[in-house]
Formats: C-alpha cells, structure tokens, sequence
C-alpha cells in the first residue's frame, strides 16, 4: 500500500463514523432547544393570525408548517438526513467519474486518485534509482536524498487535498442539526445558507479533483515517458528536466 493510498483509506475508516456519532451527539444537545424554539414558533404564528399584527394568509402559514416538519425529520433523524446526504455525494462521484472517463482515465473518487499518485511517485522513484546507479556514489546519494524529500513532499500534499474537502464535509454534516435549526427563524436563517453554501461547495470539491488530478496524472506519464532512459544521465544537470516534471506534478 503506497503512502497516499495509506493516508486517504485511514482518514475514510475514521470519518465514515465520525460524521454520524457527532450529527447524534449534536442532535440529542439541540433536540430540545429546536422543540422549544418550533413550540415558540407556532404559538407566534396563531398569536399573529389572530391579531394580525403581521399579515399573514393561509399559504405563508401552510409553508411554516412544511418548513417545521423538514427541520423536524432532518435535524433530528440521522438515517433520514444521511439518505439525501448520500445520495448528493455519490451523485456527484459518478459525474466525476464521467469526467474521469472523458479524459481517459479508467475510475474516480479519492481511492482511485490516491492508488494512481502511488504509483506516480513509485515510477518517479524507479527512475530516480536507475539515474542514480549511473553517477558517481556522491551524486548519486545526493539525488536520492533530493527525490525521496520531494517524493514525500508531493505524497503528502496529494493526501492532503484528497482528504481535505472529507474533513470538511464531515465536520458540515456534524453540525447540521444546529445549522437546520437555525433556518426557524428569519434572524437566524442567514447561518443556515451560509452553512448550506459550503457544504454545497465541499460536495462540488470532488469534481475539481477529477478534472484537475485527471489532467495532473496523464501529463506526468507523458513526460515521464518523453524524458528518455534514466541511465543516460550521468550527472545531477541531466535530471533538472526530471525535478522539474517532479514539481508541476506537485
């Protein structure tokens, strides 16, 4: 297992359950302020209508109580919430994986991503050896101390990127239910897009990932195969060509 596959499958095994034990510890505090605050809500309603101290007909009303009911069956039931969550992110990884396949990769998603820069960084390494064996033991280990920092360099900063909008998206869905809450009322509805927005901008994050990380692996099999045999270079001048593919792949 290569160290990107490694960082994205140990961060997945965390956060598949981590979203929904925080959603319920959340939930379970703000369940009986969101009571109160709908209890609140209503009495307002039919203070209101019989003074009319604000007019209000029989739509706006009959749309209060949806909205009422949708904070109910979403703020406080994990497995409701979780099958309309679900069913936005995987929709939006089978559209990456469209993308993906357009421009001539063969999956999506991170693991697939993680699993293709493994073995990026294991052809870079490859190539890095063979260029090394053919310099003088100095240069050579001079070289491979450059190449295993900037290996590592870029592993991590893939990793990174591939499990960031994950952290993320998980901590949106663990506050859900205090941001949903925060819809009752039009003071604090404001919150509630803002936190719409960007989970909305999380969920969009993976197909960033496939346009850009697509287009990031092809172009360095392309150049790895342009830059020729490794034990043609014989000093550290010959792979600046290499170092340099090594950072736009970065």
């Amino acid at each position: 297992m290569g160290v990107v596959t490694w960082m994205v499958e140990t961060t997945d095994s965390y956060l598949d359950g981590a979203a929904e034990t925080t959603f319920g510890t959340v939930a379970s505090q703000v369940g009986g302020i969101i009571a109160v605050g709908s209890t609140l809500a209503v009495i307002g309603v039919f203070v209101n209508m019989a003074l009319q101290v604000r007019s209000m007909d029989g739509r706006t009303a009959f749309w209060f109580a949806i909205k009422l009911t949708l904070i109910t069956l979403f703020a406080l039931n994990w497995v409701q919430f979780n099958v309309v969550a679900s069913a936005l992110i995987d929709g939006l990884d089978q559209l990456a994986g469209g993308m993906v396949a357009g421009l001539g990769g063969g999956g999506a998603g991170s693991a697939y991503f993680a699993a293709a820069f493994d073995d990026l960084i294991g052809e870079f390494g490859s190539y890095l050896n063979a260029a090394g064996d053919n310099m003088h033991w100095m240069a050579g280990a001079l070289i491979g101390a450059i190449g295993a920092f900037l290996l590592g360099v870029i592993g991590a900063l893939c990793g990174l990127v591939l499990i960031f909008a994950k952290i993320m998206l998980a901590f949106m869905i663990g506050i859900a239910p205090i941001m949903i809450a925060l819809s009752l009322f039009e003071v604090t509805k404001d919150y509630f897009l803002r936190w719409l927005s960007s989970t909305a901008s999380y969920a969009l994050y993976p197909l960033v990932i496939a346009g850009v990380f697509s287009t990031v692996v092809g172009m360095s099999q392309s150049l790895l195969a342009e830059l020729g045999d490794p034990e043609g270079a014989s000093n550290i001048g010959a792979l600046i060509p290499f170092f340099m593919m090594m950072f736009l792949a970065g």
